[in-house]
């Protein structure tokens, strides 16, 4: 196939993998870039666990230290749920699911009900269950990392032409980032092609 550009909008390590044209830093930079796992479950609740406003509650490795948060996702946003129900998202630390990947849901869902009830409480009845393993959740923070993403960024802006980068790894790992990162990626090449037709039309 060819193309005028293309935006490469694929997990680092992979970036660093099919993109031919980057140097050696970036590319060290993005096979280094090291992505966590969680092993979550979404559950349904008869109704809310009661007294928590909040909706996420962040875990200390002193309560359960396998777990990474809760998420209660019927204080998410209006309308998330059905009325008068709830439902939460319990999410692992990388370590714990490794672990737990290779068990069946049967078993995972067990375990981390148990222990999303050391967090929130004995819940309310629960109506159903859904397991999912995710091999990539975050870039795993190190020192320097985000100093280094710096001038990363500052190289892509500075030497990117017809072939851009986007991802989640461009700022916190979220879907906001993979969204946005994709949204500039697509503006960086728009007008760079755009600049590369009116020189070809000026000379």
């Amino acid at each position: 196939d060819t193309a005028a550009g293309c935006v490469g909008a694929v997990p680092a390590d992979r970036a660093a993998a099919v993109v031919t044209g980057l140097d050696s830093w970036r590319r060290d930079f993005l096979r280094r870039s090291d992505y966590t796992a969680t092993v979550s479950i979404n559950a349904g609740l008869g109704t809310p666990p009661p007294g928590i406003p909040a909706f996420m509650v962040a875990v200390p490795s002193s309560v359960a230290d396998d777990l990474a948060g809760v998420i209660l996702e019927h204080n998410k946003a209006p309308g998330r749920v059905p009325p008068g129900k709830g439902a939460i998202t319990t999410l692992t630390m990388d370590e714990a699911a490794h672990r737990l990947a290779d068990q069946d849901d049967a078993t995972i869902s067990e375990n981390l009900l148990g222990q999303t009830e050391r967090v929130l409480g004995r819940l309310p009845a629960v109506e159903w269950v859904e397991v999912n393993r995710w091999e990539r959740v975050v870039v795993r923070g190190r020192p320097g990392h985000f100093r280094e993403l710096r001038e990363f960024q500052m190289l892509r802006r500075a030497r990117d032409r017809r072939v851009q980068l986007a991802g989640d790894f461009l700022s916190s790992s979220n879907a906001n980032t993979a969204t946005a990162a994709g949204e500039a990626a697509a503006r960086a090449l728009t007008a760079s092609l755009v600049e590369t037709a009116t020189a070809a039309v000026n000379r």
